[in-house]
């Protein structure tokens, strides 16, 4: 159910058994719902998820309703994490350059500590989830690994140490690459990460 039949159709992503879904490739030139649309269609979900907490513990099977509103739930949050991903994106491609958050013309340096390499023995280890609680289908069963010996940073890479490793041709060097990576930087024309651009600051 929806305050609007054709949301159905519209936000179908792939689920053929509720009908056919409008073409993925084609979501981005879809018009989005107004704010004020948005905003009904919050409240309508919320009084749905309201009447359905009210009669959970009625239900024949509240514990199976119980999953399936965690699973909505984290289901949700990775929405909002594509969403995130997708706005980056589109910030990237406007030429206006908008920012998400804006510091200011000379935002406070936060500091960079020592950088240590960390070598690790690796072996045979347990990977996958092994709890009670929720979690997606890929990450289980629980199982056991073979895990190499190798090496990590014991803190991220900053951006001025990948400027230096740009400026020093690395994205040039096909030794820095796997094969099909490389393949890629070609192909593609790439000279530094993604959302990166040259500009007179750098």
């Amino acid at each position: 159910m929806s305050p609007d039949a054709r949301y159905n159709y519209l936000f179908n992503s792939y689920y053929n058994a509720i009908g056919d879904p409008w073409s993925r490739t084609n979501r981005g030139l879809l018009s989005r719902p107004s704010v004020d649309e948005v905003y009904d269609f919050r409240k309508f979900a919320d009084e749905k998820m309201h009447d359905l907490f009210d009669r959970m513990d009625r239900d024949a099977d509240p514990e199976r309703l119980r999953e399936l509103t965690i699973l909505g739930v984290n289901h949700e949050q990775q929405q909002q994490e594509l969403l995130l991903t997708d706005i980056k994106n589109v910030f990237s491609l406007n030429p206006m350059n908008p920012v998400l958050r804006d510091f200011g013309p000379d935002p406070e340096p936060l500091g960079v500590p020592p950088k240590e390499i960390l070598g690790f023995d690796g072996g045979l280890v347990e990977v996958g989830y092994d709890g009670s609680g929720f979690h997606f289908d890929n990450e289980g069963p629980y199982h056991p690994a073979l895990v190499r010996p190798f090496e990590l940073a014991s803190r991220l890479v900053t951006n001025g140490e990948y400027m230096e490793f740009i400026e020093a041709g690395e994205y040039e060097l096909p030794t820095n690459w796997l094969d099909k990576g490389w393949k890629t930087v070609l192909s593609e024309g790439w000279n530094a990460p993604l959302y990166w651009e040259k500009s007179d600051q750098g």
